[in-house]
């Protein structure tokens, strides 16, 4: 949406807001995402009459947004644009039934006011899988339904043709049964189904204000968004902004570097941020995509020599076969080996043996679905390369952050057990302590260590003439920044240089980039 000339003078005089793709749910984001953010925040602008305003991608996951407005009309123009919109259509399930497996179903609220005023929560057990979603929607609309007094509005609903046949499919096969509508993963009216409803036409009733119903349908209208966005930054057109928010600062964004591509390196990189039966861990994904940017762009490794898995392509299995077999045989004496490791660690309750938690680990049964940590060094240990590094953004106390514990034990409050003697070559680079934990960087989408680490790597922890960047000198940089930021929201957290700073030798002068 480019800006007309003559509406110049209002933006001018508006703000310019910085969004933040933060999140889709699955962990990917790439330019794809941020271009059809961009063209359903685009057209909610149109739906809502503003024409005087401008939106541009900026980089893999950052948007621009000027317009001509300020403070709380600002503020609802924002809410507007971010809002998911997500609509869905879910079948209800008998909660009460044995035969429903909690893998396939979650239960979602209906929030309604009981007799006394009081807001009440009703839940729904329904299948996770969606019967029909929004974006088979071509058109909505609020109109009016006249029971006997003022009308209640509703909004209208005209799928296209696959959303309709997929109606009349899905109705015919669910008569008898209730199925929820959900926007944004709120229950707004779960009806029952007496009879199979063709021609793609369906009307969606919640208790909507008149306003809330307009807003709805101009958001459904308009497309869903693709991910979930956060504001980053807003200021007043014409001012510079807090200096160290947007794209322009970003770590996510890297030229290619002076570093020639060396054939014999090779790299894992494993970034689990949706887990198949435990909670997530938030940015795990990107922190190592950008991990992988930066391996490719500015270290010096060809990017078929580099594996990235991300959720479900990280089981125990894949983690067997790409830190095993995969890198046994192809690793030679001029290797240097880099694995990076962003995701849940786990302790065992009974020794304090540390695991990397798989995507489809368990930490009640570690022994057979987790990998253990000593395991990593053993393998690597075995390889025949020049130099190995290892980076861990997680943590191993069971104490939260990117820790978890099997159900009914404690955190530790000790060290877990001590790593195995590694050998000269190699150095391992955590996040945290053994009794701490690993906390994320909400305002800049990354773990806080990945966050410091990537921007030493980008240039910050450069020295001398050349600016070169070695293990040590990153590790010394990144080390006071991310304990200062961390006891900012309230967290201990000081990464660890296995060998320690005073025993390296080496490898702590090995050079990154």
């Amino acid at each position: 949406m480019a800006v007309h000339p003559a509406k110049a003078a209002a933006v001018e005089k508006g703000s310019v807001v910085t969004l933040e793709i933060s999140s889709t749910g699955k962990g990917l984001i790439d330019k794809e995402i941020t271009r059809r953010s961009v063209e359903v925040i685009k057209n909610r602008l149109e739906s809502i009459g503003i024409t005087d305003g401008s939106v541009e991608q900026r980089g893999e996951r950052w948007i621009t947004l000027r317009v001509g407005r300020s403070g709380s009309e600002l503020d609802s123009v924002i809410e507007f644009l971010v809002r998911p919109s997500r609509l869905e259509f879910k079948l209800v399930k008998d909660a009460n039934s044995p035969e429903e497996t909690r893998a396939d179903t979650e239960t979602i609220y209906e929030s309604r006011l009981d007799g006394d005023g009081k807001v009440e929560e009703i839940p729904y057990l329904v299948l996770k899988k969606p019967l029909l979603s929004g974006d088979l929607v071509e058109s909505a609309e609020v109109t009016f339904v006249d029971t006997g007094g003022a009308g209640i509005p509703v909004i209208d609903l005209v799928l296209n043709k696959k959303g309709s046949e997929l109606l009349a499919k899905v109705t015919e096969a669910s008569i008898g049964e209730k199925i929820a509508i959900a926007v944004d993963g709120n229950v707004v009216s779960a009806p029952v189904i007496r009879t199979a409803i063709t021609g793609g036409r369906l009307q969606v009733t919640g208790g909507f204000s008149v306003d809330e119903a307009r807003d709805l349908a101009k958001a459904i209208q308009s497309g869903v968004l693709p991910a979930s966005i956060r504001v980053a930054d807003r200021h007043e057109a014409g001012s510079a902004g807090p200096p160290q928010t947007g794209p322009e600062v970003n770590v996510d964004e890297v030229a290619d570097g002076r570093v020639p591509p060396h054939t014999d390196n090779f790299a894992v990189v494993i970034g689990i941020e949706t887990y198949r039966d435990i909670k997530g861990v938030d940015f795990a994904v990107h922190d190592a995509k950008t991990v992988q940017l930066y391996l490719t762009k500015l270290m010096g490794y060809p990017e078929e020599n580099v594996v990235f898995l991300p959720n479900e392509r990280a089981t125990k299995s894949d983690l067997e076969k790409y830190l095993g077999a995969w890198l046994k045989n192809r690793v030679n004496p001029q290797s240097t080996v880099f694995v990076y490791y962003a995701g849940h660690g786990a302790p065992n309750p009974a020794s304090g043996e540390p695991y990397l938690v798989p995507y489809d680990g368990d930490p009640n049964y570690l022994e057979t679905t987790a990998y253990p940590l000593k395991r990593l060094y053993a393998g690597l240990a075995q390889l025949p390369a020049k130099q190995v590094v290892v980076v861990l953004d997680s943590c191993f106390s069971g104490s939260g952050g990117r820790s978890v514990l099997a159900k009914g034990a404690r955190p530790l409050v000790m060290s877990v057990e001590a790593p195995p003697p590694l050998k000269e070559n190699m150095v391992v680079l955590a996040a945290a302590g053994a009794s701490q934990i690993s906390t994320s960087y909400d305002k800049r989408g990354h773990g806080l260590f990945t966050y410091y680490l990537l921007k030493g790597l980008k240039g910050a922890a450069a020295a001398g003439r050349e600016g070169s960047i070695t293990v040590e000198g990153l590790y010394r940089y990144l080390l006071p920044e991310v304990e200062k930021n961390a006891r900012l929201q309230n967290v201990e957290q000081t990464p660890v240089i296995t060998p320690s700073l005073a025993t390296i030798k080496d490898i702590g002068k090995l050079r990154l980039r």
